[in-house]
Parts: C-alpha cells; sequence; structure tokens
C-alpha cells in the first residue's frame, strides 16, 4: 500500500481491520497487522509498504493505518457511521 506522509524505518507501522455488518450473534471482528519490517529497511523512509494479512474472514472491513499509535482517520456519512475506507477481503 502507498501512504503519504513516508514513514521511517524506525516507526510502528500497522493495519487496523475492524469488522462491517458483523452478524449479530457475536462482536465485530477487530484485527491489527504489522507491516513487515525488512520493507521498512534499509534506514530511511518509504512510502510503500506491505502488510501481509493472515486468518482473515471473508468480509468488509474499515481500514485505518496505525503509525507510532496514531491512526489515520475514518470517514463517516451523515449519521455519523463510519463508512470508509472500505476493504473487501474476497
Amino acid at each position: 500500500m502507498n501512504v503519504t506522509p513516508a514513514v521511517f524505518d524506525s516507526q510502528r507501522v500497522s493495519l487496523l481491520l475492524n469488522e462491517v455488518n458483523p452478524p449479530s450473534t457475536r462482536p465485530p471482528l477487530a484485527l491489527s497487522f504489522p507491516a513487515r519490517r525488512d520493507v521498512l529497511s534499509p534506514p530511511g523512509s518509504t512510502t510503500s509498504i506491505d502488510v501481509p494479512l493472515t486468518d482473515v474472514m471473508p468480509t468488509g472491513y474499515l481500514a485505518r493505518l496505525q503509525v507510532d499509535g496514531a491512526q489515520s482517520p475514518l470517514v463517516s456519512d451523515a449519521t455519523g457511521a463510519f463508512v470508509a475506507p472500505l476493504v473487501v477481503v474476497p
């Protein structure tokens, strides 16, 4: 994925996924995946990172990038419900 601004090799980067529209029988899934550290090396910065996803249930998720604890914003609709960025895992 491409990111702006660039992230530095010393920063902790994770992809956060929150399930959209889970069944009423359980709470929504909340997942976190760390970026591959080798992508953030050699020392310096990059605007392209790789976050491998494993064992992710096929459904829709709100996605945020977390860098050193700061999270990218979500977009809400007129009712205040979060709607984007949305990714669908097939």
